[in-house]
């Protein structure tokens, strides 16, 4: 904060309240060479004029603060605006200041005059600029908006020198150095004259004075005037407009070589593109609604559609539109445009299975029956809720694995492992659409398990035909293609022709039908982005690299729809700094591997961009993250300084606050240890600025399985308020325990059950938890009372949210989103995609997606509107708080470690029902839970292999344990 003193012009200088406030008094050193040792602190109630004026000029309302040699208000005293609050007599010296919700340092002389034009009828705005009438200043800010410019790789305090030169002149003329401490660069020349001129303000006639931002040689420098829609990029200059009374003027800088670092392999698309535009997308539905309006104008002759995808379902995708994929592509190829897709093959070099045909159906045989067989016998655990299709599936189990049905099952191989793939309800019925060859392909990652640079696992307690075809060497393929890309051409207007692509991580699936309400059966979180503009070549370039690759094993002559020429694409006017990253697995050198033909050597962009961008936060890094586990070593001391691990715990020194948004469970085997060791050491290195949550969704009933009214019951025998142990009847419409119900409105935990019989009755004898803390935001909020005789008695589940979002925000300027997790599988293993943006204007850009996509998922995981977290989540330091508001307040976010998760919010290790038809998730759960089980001595193996592997493109390569 910059605190300018006032004195008064004459003998006295009254001092008016800038806005109704409430206040308090904040004890600070002593001020300047005054007396005064108290700052009188004013947060404003909303006061007059334009809000989205004043929102758009300082980032939000101010909270001010006045130095004053005359006796303060009470705390918590409210005062009017245009009050007057006391004298100031010569030579008496008063202080004025303000913070400002989006952080940036500004001279009160500047806010002061934004705010009296904007209020405009308030006398006390006018008085207060009467001090500054002839001050001159332009405050150099850094990207976060302070003042002390820091060095991005270690963070040391570092001087900030500027080029300058006169309008028309190509080269600079001067230069002139802020030193560590100093942060007005007009103080500068008017101590340091640019030959006869004293002033930035001040230059000769006709001309302007411009000014250039000089981090080195190498150096990207991006600034933007705040006051002004004035930015420049890379050898650009900013004009200072020239003034003969006051003037203040705000420039921020930041260097972009820091966030975007050069490539470290060979790439064929761009570092990055100005002039584009980056739309963040929260939640499946609202990303489909959007994704449909593109490619509704798709079906012109030379237009279309290109698809990349994990995984490819049949479902409607907007329920306004009333189509699913097939008939949207359909409607595409009647109007004479392009329709191409890429799935991602799980079950590669089929063509070899063959050679062990026998081997192929016991495991087709395993891969259908082990899940329900297994999670029936496993069920009694409470390790898996299995519903009654389930345990009827698992009665069959042993019959289909010995009947002659097997033999039946020789001859459909081909059709079986279509089965299997995620993807093949919808590739056959696309490549109907058209005659000749296939438009809908398979797309196989090449990365062997010998590009893996760690030891592989050992599996000699496996069955030998299911060790030899792991280790087959046609078939260790474990990697995937983990990209979510939709390329749409399509006409904005006759004639008028657009291009877009969204990346992210929302597939073509139906599971990811879900909008920030959670309303639906499915809790699903999920992130996408819409890129339109110059970056949308590099992000299709990307499909098309692929499509290339994959169609001459697919057997297409068919080619990918051309990627824009650069006058395609015309600059937008949101005028986007954005980035593609990509991973692509880098093959072993030493051994029979081959890289992807368009990145021999693999690309890890993604990971080089993010870990650059941790280390330049300053105020506040925001995570959203499926996984969350660790890419170096587990040991602090050991930590490799390129690992985005080491990068979050160095952060503590440098930033101020950590904010982590995950899943309630690792959906990964062995990720929950991982996890929870990753953040007890950030938890040791930022102590109460971090907070790590989950979101869950209001309570809701089971599912009705072979018992209707699950779930519905009564009491038994009347309760007071202090009983914890009562009877329900029906026991069998108790479900298994632990849940919630509710008793004429009071909520209760229960946590054990004994079925027990009570005058020729079956009955539930039931324990629970009651309320008794309202006040502590680790309880529930309940009133504890008594309930009648035959209370009707609802029992209901606190629905975890998923999270499978991969994004991550950083001091409201820089923001990712895309497929990768953050893991090695994410950086350096599976095929990733994912876009960066940073707004030209800094924090000065009105449509800032880093801001505005932060703000808006704070507001969904507290359960208000967007326009409502737009203004309460302002500041992503002092704002996070309000996410730690009571669950049962209407908050979803959940600290972490502030509750027992497992038992409150019905987080179980695998759900297995008839309706789940992904074989390949369910048996990769039930092969974590059995290694976790079973398999402890080869744990650190087989996470190093197979659930969480690295190529040679990583630069460090450890092997982690536990």
């Amino acid at each position: 904060m910059i605190l300018s003193a006032l004195q008064p012009a004459a003998t006295q200088l009254t001092i008016f309240a800038p806005a109704t406030s409430a206040v308090r008094r904040i004890d600070v050193p002593p001020l300047g060479t005054s007396s005064i040792t108290t700052l009188l602190e004013l947060s404003p109630l909303p006061f007059g004029g334009d809000a989205r004026a004043l929102f758009a000029a300082l980032g939000g309302v101010p909270t001010f603060y006045l130095g004053v040699p005359f006796a303060l208000p009470p705390d918590d005293d409210l005062v009017a605006i245009s009050s007057e609050l006391g004298n100031v007599t010569s030579p008496g010296t008063a202080f004025i200041g303000a913070v400002f919700p989006d952080g940036v340092t500004r001279a009160p002389s500047g806010w002061i005059a934004i705010i009296d034009q904007i209020v405009g009828s308030s006398e006390a705005w006018h008085t207060m600029l009467t001090p500054f009438a002839n001050e001159r200043r332009i405050i150099v800010v850094d990207h976060a908006g302070r003042l002390d410019h820091r060095n991005p790789t270690t963070s040391e305090l570092r001087p900030v020198t500027f080029q300058i030169r006169l309008s028309g002149d190509a080269d600079p003329t001067w230069e002139r150095t802020l030193q560590p401490g100093e942060f007005d660069l007009e103080a500068i020349v008017a101590a340091q004259h640019l030959g006869s001129f004293d002033s930035l303000f001040a230059p000769p006639a006709g001309r302007q004075f411009e000014v250039r931002a000089f981090f080195g040689d190498d150096a990207i420098p991006v600034q933007s005037i705040l006051e002004l829609d004035a930015a420049s990029f890379e050898d650009g200059y900013v004009a200072i407009p020239p003034s003969s009374t006051r003037a203040t003027l705000h420039l921020q800088i930041t260097d972009l070589d820091a966030w975007y670092p050069a490539p470290s392999t060979p790439r064929l698309i761009e570092r990055y593109r100005t002039g584009s535009h980056f739309e963040p997308l929260i939640d499946g539905i609202p990303a489909f609604r959007r994704l449909v309006q593109d490619l509704d104008r798709a079906g012109h002759p030379g237009h279309g559609a290109q698809f990349a995808g994990w995984a490819f379902n049949h479902f409607t995708l907007d329920e306004q539109d009333g189509r699913d994929l097939v008939q949207i592509a359909e409607a595409i190829i009647a109007g004479q445009g392009d329709v191409r897709m890429l799935a991602t093959k799980f079950l590669q070099d089929e063509e070899n299975f063959d050679h062990f045909q026998t081997n192929i159906i016991k495991l087709i045989a395993l891969l259908l029956v082990a899940p329900s067989f297994v999670a029936f016998f496993l069920g009694y655990t409470k390790k898996f809720s299995n519903d009654g299709t389930g345990f009827i599936l698992s009665l069959f189990a042993p019959l289909l694995i010995t009947s002659p049905l097997l033999a039946l099952l020789s001859a459909r191989i081909p059709e079986i492992l279509d089965f299997l793939e995620p993807s093949g309800e919808l590739l056959a019925p696309t490549n109907a659409l058209v005659t000749g060859d296939p438009i809908a392909i398979h797309a196989r990652n090449p990365v062997r398990v010998r590009d893996n640079p760690l030891p592989l696992p050992t599996i000699e307690f496996l069955p030998g035909f299911v060790r030899n075809f792991i280790l087959d060497d046609v078939t260790d393929h474990v990697g995937v293609w983990h990209n979510k890309q939709q390329c749409v051409k399509f006409e904005s207007a006759p004639g008028v022709t657009e291009y877009s692509v969204f990346l992210g991580g929302i597939d073509i699936n139906r599971n990811r039908l879900d909008a920030p309400g959670h309303g639906r059966p499915e809790l699903y979180h999920d992130i996408h982005c819409r890129l339109t503009g110059p970056i949308v070549r590099d992000a299709w370039d990307s499909f098309n690299e692929r499509w290339d690759f994959d169609r001459v094993r697919a057997n297409t002559t068919r080619t990918a729809i051309p990627a824009p020429e650069p006058a395609e694409v015309r600059a937008r006017p949101e005028r986007h700094i954005a980035r593609v990253g990509r991973t692509y697995p880098g093959p072993n050198p030493d051994g029979n591997s081959t890289g992807l033909p368009f990145s021999p050597q693999g690309e890890r962009s993604t990971y080089d961009t993010l870990l650059a961008a941790i280390r330049q936060a300053r105020r506040c890094i925001y995570i959203e993250e499926q996984y969350f586990v660790y890419d170096g070593t587990t040991d602090p001391p050991n930590l490799s300084e390129g690992s985005y691990h080491a990068a979050l715990l160095n952060a503590a020194s440098h930033c101020e606050r950590l904010v982590i948004l995950m899943p309630a469970v690792a959906d990964q085997p062995w990720g929950e240890a991982r996890w929870r060791r990753l953040i007890a050491q950030l938890r040791d290195a930022w102590g109460s600025r971090m907070m790590v949550g989950v979101p869950h969704r209001r309570p809701r009933l089971d599912k009705a399985t072979l018992v209707a009214g699950v779930g519905r019951t009564r009491l038994v025998h009347a309760i007071d308020p202090a009983t914890t142990t009562f009877r329900l009847a029906p026991a069998v419409r108790v479900p298994k325990s632990p849940f919630w119900l509710w008793i004429d409105g009071e909520v209760m935990f229960l946590y054990d059950t004994r079925r027990i019989e009570v005058d020729g009755q079956q009955v539930m004898e039931v324990d629970v938890m009651r309320a008794n803390a309202p006040n502590d935001a680790t309880h529930w909020f309940a009133t504890p009372r008594a309930h009648k005789e035959n209370a009707p008695v609802t029992h209901a589940r606190l629905g975890s949210i998923y999270v499978h979002a991969k994004c991550m925000m950083i001091d409201d300027i820089f923001v990712s989103i895309g497929s990768a997790n953050l893991n090695r599988r994410g950086f350096f293993w599976d095929g990733e995609i994912n876009a960066f943006a940073i707004p030209e204007r800094l924090a000065a850009a009105p449509d800032n997606p880093a801001r505005a996509m932060r703000t808006a998922l704070w507001a969904e995981h507290a359960g208000i509107p967007p326009a409502m977290g737009a203004v309460l989540f302002a500041d992503p330091v002092g704002g996070a708080d309000a996410l730690l508001r009571s669950p049962w307040l209407g908050n979803r976010f959940v600290p972490l470690d502030s509750v027992n998760l497992k038992a409150q919010f019905e987080i179980h290790d695998i759900t297995l029902a008839a309706g789940d038809m992904d074989v390949f998730k369910t048996v990769l759960k039930l092969a974590g839970f059995m290694g976790e089980q079973v398999l402890e001595d080869a744990r650190d193996n087989l996470w190093n292999s197979l659930a969480d592997p690295t190529s040679f493109v990583d630069p460090h390569r450890l092997y982690e344990d536990l």
